[in-house]
């Protein structure tokens, strides 16, 4: 809406056209700071699930219900405490 595609964002960054389009589906590190810089907006108010207020990343971890055969809700981490 800010007069270019996503495509062209990423291709314009020297990524794969495929990039930022990724970074709306699923984490994708690179698309998303190409986004996040494009915008002028924090990585944390556009993916509020996957940074923290600090812009420190976080790891989404997937805990098997051992009662269902449906996966649990995912744990939130930062990424570095593992």
């Amino acid at each position: 809406m800010r007069g270019t595609t996503l495509s062209k964002l990423a291709t314009d960054n020297g990524q794969h056209d495929s990039v930022c389009r990724a970074a709306l589906i699923r984490p994708c590190l690179v698309g998303e700071r190409i986004i996040s810089d494009f915008l002028n907006v924090s990585l944390h108010e556009l993916w509020p699930e996957r940074y923290a207020p600090t812009g420190q990343r976080l790891s989404i971890r997937h805990v098997r219900d051992e009662n269902t055969s449906e996966r649990a809700v995912p744990q939130r981490q930062f990424a570095g405490a593992r």
